[in-house]
């Protein structure tokens, strides 16, 4: 039973309406451009071993996709965890291709006759069983046995290693499933009650907690450098203006009441998760206070204090909104 589907990694979103908003010279687009073929190739591999974990989608398993959760001050993320009566099932995708040469020490891929080092999954498979144990402990939770998987998605991968610990945590995504057998099937004692288990998956969507990718710490871009104003859904410049309570472009001539939207969105997303009225007016180019608060107002946002102190917080289903709005302009690609 799936209780936290997967997501599109939110930097790849972000970074799609992070190039919409920057100049076409900025210097950081090419590096902008091949994270988003990175993450998407990252999560890729991880719906593919989704695909391969389906036959344990069923009423005595609870699925978390990409669950994301506190540890001290900081987070972890585990690409796949599945919770049972009698074991917990932690389990990180890597979409490398080529030749995989893994040991204690290292990790690395030859492809094209070039050789490139990259995170051991091994060592983070184990750092995130060690996290999960500690969040376990933390919640006053059972401790269920934890079994951790290193899965290598792409078909192209060879895996080089003569490490038989490594080997055993460490496979292919289609011998996944024999994989995880092979580690469950000595364990028949049902551990948790029914009751149990909704308890931890409670505590854990409670404690999930998404990342915000902030501009300027991920590509030390200010706000400053983006491109202000409503963006013309017809021939997308960004320079539409309100006009008897319509967004009007002077290019194309187009007009939607609704065209400022998806900028209020790229705001939410790029800048920062508030906005006041004069900050909505410097962005979309309004000099009225009460044509501001109208607009504001007509979104149904969740909002802090009263009058002019009034601070408008992001929807509440901003996540599924980006989300949605990123799959629609994708499409038209």
């Amino acid at each position: 039973m799936i209780l936290l589907p997967r997501s599109i990694p939110l930097i790849v979103p972000f970074n799609h309406a992070l190039i919409q908003r920057l100049p076409q010279s900025h210097p950081k687009l090419p590096i902008i451009e091949k994270d988003i073929r990175t993450f998407m190739a990252g999560y890729r591999g991880e719906v593919n071993t989704d695909y391969h974990l389906e036959f344990l989608n069923d009423n005595h398993h609870y699925v978390f996709q990409g669950i994301r959760l506190p540890h001290g001050t900081n987070f972890f993320q585990i690409d796949h965890l599945l919770i049972c009566s009698k074991y917990i099932l932690q389990i990180e995708t890597k979409n490398h291709r080529g030749e995989l040469t893994i040991s204690e020490e290292q990790f690395s891929q030859t492809s094209n006759n070039s050789e490139k080092g990259y995170t051991n999954p091994y060592h983070q498979t184990m750092q995130h069983k060690d996290q999960l144990y500690d969040w376990l402990e933390a919640h006053g939770l059972p401790k269920l046995p934890i079994i951790s998987l290193a899965v290598l998605s792409h078909p192209s991968a060879i895996i080089k290693s003569t490490d038989s610990t490594i080997l055993q945590h460490l496979c292919k995504v289609d011998n996944l499933k024999n994989k995880i057998l092979t580690h469950t099937n000595h364990l028949s004692e049902r551990i948790c009650s029914e009751k149990e288990l909704k308890r931890i998956s409670n505590f854990l969507l409670k404690d999930h907690t998404p990342h915000f990718p902030d501009l300027q710490t991920t590509y030390g871009i200010l706000p400053s450098e983006l491109v202000h104003k409503v963006r013309c859904p017809n021939c997308t410049c960004f320079q539409m203006a309100r006009k008897d309570r319509v967004w009007v472009c002077p290019h194309c001539f187009y007009h939607s009441k609704t065209a400022y939207h998806d900028a209020l969105l790229d705001y939410f997303l790029l800048i920062k998760p508030t906005i006041t009225n004069r900050e909505f007016r410097d962005f979309f180019g309004i000099d009225n206070i009460k044509t501001a608060t109208y607009l504001l107002s007509s979104q149904d946002l969740p909002s802090t204090g009263i009058k002019k102190g009034r601070v408008y917080l992001r929807p509440i289903d901003f996540l599924a909104q980006i989300e949605e709005r990123y799959l629609r302009q994708t499409s038209k690609q």
